[in-house]
């Protein structure tokens, strides 16, 4: 481990406050001011024993750094920061509460090895606090424009956050600490005025939160520094900018520190900010207030040399809005999305496996007990059957935002505008306005709602809070598709045409809207319906069975000359290169076992589905479901066996997520092979009753499935030749292998 540290650890000479002690009265600072350098420690060491939170290597869904020729390190950065209040509106600048508090933090980059891959551009995310742990949520958006395009990014810890790591590594973090400069009777908070009585009292804030800010200043002066000790000292740094999905911090921090402090040659301290979401301009210290209403500085943008850009979510309109600008000091655009909902899929993902999330959960307090995935990331359900947690594509969206800001810096090409998506009025909490099929007018158009196959809902009814910000996705049944546009190739011409708008308008860029058209418009076509299936052989008595996993529930096999898909969802996509079905099996209703869109790109496959799966299918889909079969029935087609064995939940306070007789596992006889599916379910006794099994396919995946531990028992039970742990994102797959000893041959697959 290296220890690097700042030659000149303290303010810079020339700011207008006098050295006073910590806790004296509030002094003020220059307009603007040069940010001292930090001192640094790293990178810091990963072993078997301690590695950091979040690290690459252990995220629920694979990030390949290392293929991508990229690296990621971690370090600690240290110095002296001040606490701040926003004071009286009319004020020159911002009031210093305490100075020169010490802080010690860590941040995590991800940066390409060879600097001559690196594309000039840094990314410093705010990580989000939500669940008093790293949330790198706005990285998810964008980690595939990093690995294409070359970029830095770096996640820095804050106050709020600082708990979490403890719990999960005390040791690696025992040095991270943003303690309260203030005198520690004041850790409490003064409650408001005219509190009633019986309120309880205000917690113990040993943390100062308020230290961010000049935290988030110092490490932007760093980075395009040119001190030896600066991480990315080997790249030739150009822009570095700020991003979020946060509840405020990088609103906050732009509205009032970011305009008082400079790089040494009086820059801007940040190149461009990108806000999604999160927008409300709050205290800068624990026990202080927002802005006044009506102060001028509670207005976003107003930064000379450095875009606001602020991306809002269906879900989150119409707050915080101001006109567009292109004033020369203050460059400003709002961006409005139909269909995405404040939070949605895609963070979840890139956060850690679930045996690393229970050791940074805070068990008291967290209701949700760590248990995250992207398919549901909470503990509690909302009140929508099968739903299906919203999917809006926003990653797209928000890398066409950052190759557009990109453009604006480099080139001086204008950020696009875009109209407001329409609301009955400008009020908090205004109706958003609605066309005939439910989805929202006006925003950023794209092709999900100009030429839309489902009804995007931006909040989830529910008796809790995150139900209200998650959102979710209903799919339009076929006589719907049929009945607004008449044909399929209607719909792909109006879909196409959609595409070159969002191209043309920038609302993607080029690249990207080619992915889409292909993901939404290709077909699998008989053009492709012979490529080989690469996977797992297995030796049967009428040739071998090739095994090929495609994404956590789904999967493809063939044997004896024909090709069986289970489970596929996500469009035509996942597909493409492979051979057509001759049979599709579905075994649930849920929306990753099941999802009508892609069943209509199968090319006409006959589909074996339980009950509940047909009840719900589109009206002129149902002649594709050529067998439906309860729990025990049987039939045979094309020469494979099939059997429906129960599959559904047993545990205590899970039964409503499968009951019994809603869903299918399959038993399937391929020649002198015994191949089980086991589908959603726990260790049911018609599992544990099985015999004679060559090939297992067992899930893992809480609240849903199975625990490890109850997935590995069964297999010890029932004792398959050859198991497949799949449906398995957050499980420790490892653990399961070693609990399920020589009892089974357990293969481990690349399923995400």
């Amino acid at each position: 481990m290296n220890i690097r540290r700042s030659s000149a650890p303290g303010w810079p000479v020339g700011l207008l406050f006098a050295a006073i002690a910590i806790c004296l009265p509030v002094i003020a600072l220059a307009r603007t001011y040069v940010p001292p350098l930090p001192e640094i420690v790293g990178p810091v060491p990963v072993t078997d024993d301690s590695i950091p939170w979040l690290y690459y290597k252990v995220l629920q869904r694979p990030l390949d750094l290392d293929g991508n020729g990229f690296i990621e390190e971690e370090y600690f950065i240290s110095g002296k920061a001040n606490v701040y209040d926003w004071g009286p509106a009319n004020a020159r600048s911002l009031p210093v509460l305490y100075a020169d508090a010490p802080y010690s933090t860590r941040i995590l980059l991800r940066r390409p090895a060879d600097p001559d891959d690196f594309s000039g551009n840094v990314y410093v995310e705010v990580m989000n606090p939500a669940r008093s742990y790293d949330l790198n949520i706005f990285f998810s958006y964008m980690a595939e424009r990093m690995l294409q395009h070359g970029d830095a990014w770096i996640g820095v810890t804050t106050g709020s956050n600082i708990d979490g790591l403890k719990r999960y590594d005390a040791a690696r973090y025992a040095s991270v600490q943003f303690r309260n400069p203030a005198p520690a009777d004041r850790w409490v908070c003064p409650l408001p005025a005219g509190a009633p009585e019986v309120t309880e009292p205000n917690p113990v804030q040993a943390s100062e939160n308020g230290l961010r800010f000049d935290v988030l200043s110092q490490l932007a002066r760093l980075l395009k520094s040119d001190a030896a000790y600066n991480p990315l000292a080997d790249l030739d740094v150009e822009f570095v900018y700020m991003v979020s999905h946060t509840g405020g911090d990088v609103a906050t921090y732009s509205a009032s520190v970011a305009r008082e402090a400079r790089q040494p040659g009086g820059g801007p301290i940040y190149d461009g900010y990108v806000i999604k979401t999160g927008s409300p301009i709050r205290a800068l210290n624990n026990c202080g207030d927002g802005p006044e209403e009506g102060d001028p500085r509670a207005e976003h943008g107003h930064l000379p040399g450095a875009p606001v850009i602020l991306v809002k979510m269906q879900g989150d309109v119409p707050n915080a809005r101001r006109p567009d600008s292109d004033a020369r000091d203050d460059t400003f655009r709002l961006y409005e999305l139909p269909g995405g909902a404040h939070a949605d899929r895609w963070p979840y993902g890139h956060l850690p496996l679930n045996r690393e999330l229970r050791k940074a959960v805070d068990i008291l307090n967290d209701y949700n007990r760590g248990v995250v995935t992207d398919l549901w990331p909470y503990a509690h359900a909302c009140n929508v059957e099968g739903i299906n947690m919203n999917d809006f594509p926003v990653p797209y969206f928000v890398r066409g935002v950052l190759a557009n800001l990109d453009d604006y810096k480099r080139n001086g090409t204008p950020l696009p505008r875009f109209d407001r998506i329409r609301t009955m009025n400008e009020n908090a909490r205004s109706p958003v306005v609605k066309d005939e099929f439910g989805n929202a007018l006006g925003g950023v158009r794209t092709v999900w709602v100009d030429a839309p196959t489902k009804t995007w809902f931006a909040h989830t009814p529910g008796e809790f809070r995150t139900c209200y910000d998650l959102g979710y996705s209903v799919d339009w049944s076929w006589s719907k598709l049929e009945a607004v546009y008449g044909s399929y190739e209607n719909w792909a011409g109006k879909a196409s045409e959609s595409i070159d708008r969002m191209i043309a308008q920038r609302v993607v860029t080029p690249e990207d809207g080619e992915k889409i058209r292909s993901e939404l418009i290709t077909p699998v076509t008989a053009d492709n319906a012979f490529v080989p299936l690469q996977g797992d052989h297995i030796i049967t008595s009428q040739g071998d069975l090739v095994i090929h996993p495609v994404n956590h529930a789904s999967l493809v096999m063939q044997w004896n000359g024909k090709t069986i898909y289970v489970d596929p969802v996500g469009g035509a996509e996942p597909y493409i290169n492979l051979p057509r079905p001759d049979l599709v099996l579905v075994t649930d209703t849920h929306g990753d076992h099941f999802n009508a869109d892609t069943l209509y790109r199968m090319g006409g496959a006959p589909v074996v589905a339980p009950p509940a799966v047909y009840e719900r299918s589109p009206d002129n889909m149902t002649g594709l479901f050529t067998t439906v079969l309860e729990n025990g029935d049987t039939a045979t087609l094309d020469g494979i066996g099939i059997e429906a064995v129960p599959m559904y939940n047993i545990s205590e306070g899970r039964e409503q997520f499968h009951t019994r007789g809603r869903g299918n596992g399959y038993l399937l006889t391929l020649g002198d092979k015994r191949v089980y599916i086991a589908g959603d379910t726990e260790p049911t006794p018609e599992m544990l009753a099985l015999k004679d099994i060559d090939v297992a396919f067992i899930p893992m995946n809480l609240p849903y499935t199975m625990t490890v531990q109850q997935a590995a028992e069964a297999v010890r039970t029932f004792r398959p030749g050859i198991v497949y742990p799949y449906h398995y994102r957050g499980s420790d797959v490892e653990e399961f292998r070693r609990l399920v000893g020589d009892a089974s041959d357990v293969r481990l697959r690349d399923w995400y």
